[in-house]
């Protein structure tokens, strides 16, 4: 009992200790902090004076909370010494993994690694689930020989639960010495251009064999190395798992050869008989029509149409359609709608109708094409059927109709672009958590093991874990973190109204903050646009890869990286590196600024390129947004720039 007096007194001269120097004023009534809320709200300087006090005058729990606040400041000395000080006994036994875990951690960094590997090993069979891969990732590092450094690395895998996690240990394990082929296979199925697996695969004996022959074959077209990609493609046998793959990107390093009829002969075969890849086929041809085979391609096309499946007999037909002279499409347009209103080409039909009735000002025949297909429709076409429907009624003075259609846009799509165009003050937003995500401290938080609580709600997976893990990935100050957990949510957040401004902050967050805002000072670039087409591109994940090659957050290709860092008088340069990254991007994104005098231009431009968007203004320069964005032909950009403008004005009304 003395000992808590002593403690409270101790507090309270530490809190009037503190407060020394505090404008002259009113007199201050707060009460003194405990060591959970100085925890909570970061204040690092406050935890070290409670750990200045007698530690018998502090609890295990308080004890605990200071030595993760040493351990989140890179104090891993002074944290390893405070857990070493509180007895097991005072300890939750369902904690003890989690202190022993930081324990191994704190040996390792303190250079103490024999010790560290002793109590990781004893602690590998005792551990959650959710912390097996990083005790089996400890013993991986601190072993010495490469033999043991493997064991544990497979043991690594086996106790993967993620992707990432998956993709780490396939990286580690290829730069071990010993058999890595099946490794690097694996790796390369998530980052088809790793150097590390492709190095692996190429000291494969010739002939290579189907999965290592088409893994290289890809990545050299994916470098756009199509000459030496066919070989590679040919050596994957046809029944293989790999086989169907290898004939796609076959037939489309054949065309990128202007090798048209044997890529065309690929692609009709894909198309009656490769079931996944049989879609992307037909469009394929379609756009092959246009370079000079086109007599052999509507023949191909009408085969497909004859004889392929219900999934790849209407995107046939609606490729006859686009191909066909004026006389032809009605009969394939009527067969369309007939059998197929549903599908992608029918809608795209009818809404190039509706659109040439409006731009020709014959609103009524518009509106009745969008009423027509807007029970068929849903999504992304849902959402710009209420605005064009609405405009319409507006057009036509009928202003009930059009105030009917648009609550209905900003109620079911809140932060779509056509949302914020129909009403541009944006919807309303609350401080309040909705109920069913509510959650209290689990006993993990409450000691200050913060991490390892995320962790284990990621695991549980339920809506209110993942909140809560949305809010522990902020209080880390990890936003990827947050934006990945709070992801899962989004369409329950969107539902509510008014909505949870703390949800869409997740959904909309602002990582890499000083990079961000000192790229946008030095190329005049809005930092909320930066953070839009991070959005769009990367989701924010700084390792991501796309199929075409692009690169990391803002998704640059090499030759775009190579261009922007020449014209900065840079040499080397690493594009996975973030910082590097979004300055060139932004430095990228800059310059089309200043090469089109609407923001829109620009954003289009860093899909589709600045030729194709010089083209396109010439037909269209005084267009409205609106009605410019819908007149985009590549569908691609289109949906882009939608996405990126509606992005940037949720960033605007948020921050």
């Amino acid at each position: 009992m003395l000992i808590r007096k002593l403690h409270v007194l101790a507090i309270v001269l530490l809190f009037l200790s503190v407060s020394a120097g505090m404008a002259v004023g009113s007199p201050d009534t707060s009460q003194p902090p405990s060591v959970e809320e100085a925890f909570w709200k970061r204040e690092w300087k406050t935890i070290d004076e409670f750990l200045k006090l007698d530690h018998a005058a502090l609890s295990p729990r308080e004890l605990t909370l200071g030595a993760n606040a040493l351990w989140l400041q890179k104090r891993w000395g002074e944290a390893l010494a405070l857990l070493q000080k509180i007895d097991e006994a005072d300890f939750p036994s369902a904690l003890v993994p989690y202190r022993d875990m930081m324990i191994v951690l704190a040996l390792e960094r303190t250079g103490e690694k024999q010790k560290a590997y002793e109590r990781a090993q004893g602690l590998l069979n005792k551990v959650p689930e959710e912390l097996g891969f990083y005790v089996a990732y400890a013993l991986s590092r601190l072993s010495d020989d490469n033999e043991t450094r493997r064991c544990w690395l497979e043991t690594m895998l086996t106790k993967a639960t993620n992707q990432a996690q998956t993709i780490q240990t396939l990286n580690e394990l290829l730069r071990t010495a010993g058999d890595n082929l099946a490794y690097a296979l694996q790796l390369l199925k998530f980052e088809p251009m790793n150097s590390q697996a492709l190095s692996c695969l190429g000291k494969s004996p010739r002939p290579y064999g189907g999965p290592v022959a088409n893994a290289l074959g890809y990545a050299a077209y994916l470098r756009g190395e199509y000459a030496k990609a066919i070989p590679l493609f040919l050596e994957v046998p046809l029944d293989s798992a790999d086989g169907l793959k290898s004939r796609y990107y076959r037939a489309v390093s054949l065309y990128r050869l202007e090798r048209y009829e044997e890529a065309l002969k690929l692609w009709e075969w894909l198309a009656l008989n490769g079931k996944s890849y049989g879609e992307s086929s037909v469009r394929r041809l379609g756009i092959l029509a246009g370079q000079g085979e086109r007599e052999k391609t509507l023949e191909s096309l009408q085969r497909i149409a004859d004889r392929g499946n219900s999934t790849v007999r209407p995107r046939a037909l609606y490729s006859l359609y686009t191909l066909v002279p004026e006389e032809q499409k009605e009969f394939l347009k009527k067969e369309l709608i007939d059998k197929y209103a549903m599908t992608e080409g029918t809608q795209a039909i009818l809404w190039d109708d509706a659109w040439q009735a409006w731009k020709k000002g014959n609103t009524r025949e518009a509106l009745r094409i969008w009423e027509h297909f807007f029970s068929l429709s849903n999504g992304a076409m849902r959402e710009r059927l209420l605005y064009w429907t609405a405009r319409g009624y507006e057009k036509l003075e009928q202003k009930g109709k059009a105030e009917e259609l648009f609550h209905t846009l900003i109620s079911d799509y809140p932060l779509s672009i056509y949302s914020f165009l129909a009403s541009p003050g944006g919807p309303s937003f609350t401080g309040e958590t909705p109920s069913e995500l509510e959650r209290e401290k689990c006993e993990l938080e409450e000691w200050g093991f913060v991490f390892y609580a995320r962790l284990r709600l990621l695991k549980e997976g339920s809506s209110s874990a993942y909140y809560r893990a949305a809010i522990l990935s902020e209080w880390l100050e990890d936003e990827p973190g947050a934006y990945s957990a709070a992801s899962t949510l989004a369409s329950a957040l969107l539902k509510k109204n008014p909505l949870p401004k703390k949800g869409i902050c997740f959904l909309y967050p602002r990582p890499y903050r000083g990079h961000v805002l000192q790229s946008a000072e030095r190329f005049g670039v809005e930092p909320n646009l930066i953070w839009s087409v991070m959005k769009q591109e990367s989701a924010f994940d700084a390792d991501v890869n796309s199929w075409v090659g692009a690169i990391g957050l803002m998704q640059l290709m090499p030759a775009t990286g190579k261009e922007e860092a020449k014209l900065l008088g840079m040499e080397k340069v690493d594009l996975w590196q973030p910082e590097t990254n979004i300055l060139l991007a932004a430095s990228h994104l800059g310059r089309l600024q200043k090469r089109f005098r609407r923001l829109e231009w620009a954003i289009a431009a860093y899909n589709a390129g600045g030729g194709a968007v010089g083209r396109w203004i010439k037909e269209g320069e005084e267009r409205p947004f609106d009605e410019w964005m819908e007149d985009i032909p590549y569908n691609e950009t289109r949906n882009y720039v939608r996405k990126v403008m509606g992005n940037l004005f949720v960033y605007r009304m948020l921050y």
